[in-house]
C-alpha cells in the first residue's frame, strides 16, 4: 500500500472520528436539555441543529469509509474508536454504554454489507450506500431517543413528576389563553369578579395536574419506555424524510475528490470459475 493511500486512508478515519465526537456532544446535549426538543422555540432549534448537523456529518464519514476504505478491519477499528470517543463524549453509564456497543455493531454491519455489494457490482453505484444506510441511521436514531430517555428519567427522579412542568405550563397556557379571551367578553362581570374567576381557574388547573400525576404513578416504569418509542418513532420518521440528502451530498463529495486526484477509477480484471458441460 502506498504511502499517499495510508495518509489518506488516515484522514478518512479521523473524520469519522471527529464525526463522532460531536454526535456524542449531541446525544449530551439532548440528555440535558430533552425538554428543548418540544419547545418550539429558539433552544429547539440549536439542539436541532446540533442533533441533524452531527448525524449527516456521521452519515457521510461512514458512507466515504465504507465506499474508499480498505481492508476490512481498518474500517471495524475505526468504528471502534469513534464508538469509545462518542460514550467518552455523551456520558458514562450502563446504557450509554450498551447504546454504543449496540450502534458499533450496526455499523459494521453496514460497512460489511456496502464492501460486499460494491464488490459484488460491475461498475461502482452509490445504490447500495443508499440502500443500506437505514442500519446506520437505525443505530443513530436509537442512540438519540436513548439520550432522550435518560435526560426525562432523571428528570423524574429530581422532581418527582412523571410529567414535565414545562409541558404542563404549556397546555395550561394554552388553556387560559382561551378561557382568559371568553372572560374577557363577558361585560357582565366586573374587574373584581374576573380576577377571582381566573384565580379559580388556575387552582382546577393545578389540581387536574396533581390528579393526572397520581393516576400515572401505577405507571412510573413504564411510562419512559413508552415516552422513548415515541420519540424513536418521530426521530425515525424525519430522518427517513431526509435519507435521500446524504446519498446526494456523498454523490458531489466523490465527483469532487475524483476531480482532485484524491480517487480514481481503475478497472479489474477478475478470473470467474463456472460450471459448463463438458
Amino acid at each position: 500500500m502506498k504511502a499517499s493511500t495510508i495518509v489518506k486512508i488516515v484522514i478518512f478515519i479521523l473524520l469519522l472520528v471527529a464525526a463522532h465526537a460531536l454526535l456524542g456532544v449531541a446525544c449530551g446535549k439532548v440528555q440535558k436539555e430533552y425538554q428543548a426538543l418540544f419547545s418550539l422555540e429558539k433552544p429547539m432549534l440549536t439542539l436541532a441543529i446540533w442533533v441533524f448537523g452531527s448525524i449527516l456529518l456521521v452519515v457521510l464519514a461512514g458512507d466515504l469509509v465504507a465506499t474508499l476504505v480498505r481492508p476490512t478491519w481498518i474500517i471495524v477499528l475505526g468504528y471502534f474508536l469513534s464508538a469509545l470517543v462518542m460514550f467518552l463524549m455523551w456520558n458514562i453509564s450502563f446504557f450509554s454504554a450498551l447504546a454504543s456497543l449496540i450502534y458499533f455493531l450496526l455499523a459494521v454491519g453496514f460497512n460489511l454489507t456496502i464492501s460486499e455489494e460494491l464488490k459484488a457490482r460491475v461498475a461502482f453505484s452509490i445504490r447500495p450506500i443508499e440502500q443500506g444506510q437505514k442500519f446506520l441511521l437505525f443505530g443513530l436514531v436509537l442512540m438519540l431517543s436513548i439520550s432522550f430517555v435518560q435526560g426525562y428519567v432523571a428528570d423524574v427522579r429530581q422532581n418527582g413528576q412523571l410529567i414535565p412542568e414545562m409541558y404542563k405550563q404549556k397546555i395550561s397556557d394554552a388553556l387560559m389563553r382561551s378561557v382568559v379571551t371568553e372572560i374577557d367578553k363577558q361585560a357582565i362581570l366586573d374587574p373584581i369578579e374576573k380576577t377571582m374567576a381566573l384565580q379559580q381557574l388556575q387552582q382546577v388547573m393545578t389540581d387536574f395536574w396533581n390528579e393526572v400525576d397520581k393516576a400515572a404513578q401505577p405507571y412510573a416504569l413504564y411510562i419512559p419506555l413508552m415516552v422513548g418509542a415515541v420519540v424513536f418513532w418521530l426521530f425515525q420518521t424525519f430522518l427517513s424524510l431526509l435519507s435521500w440528502l446524504p446519498p446526494l451530498i456523498l454523490g458531489i463529495l466523490l465527483s469532487m475528490q475524483k476531480a482532485f486526484g484524491v480517487t480514481k477509477e481503475v478497472v479489474e480484471t477478475k478470473e470467474v470459475r463456472r460450471l459448463v458441460l463438458g
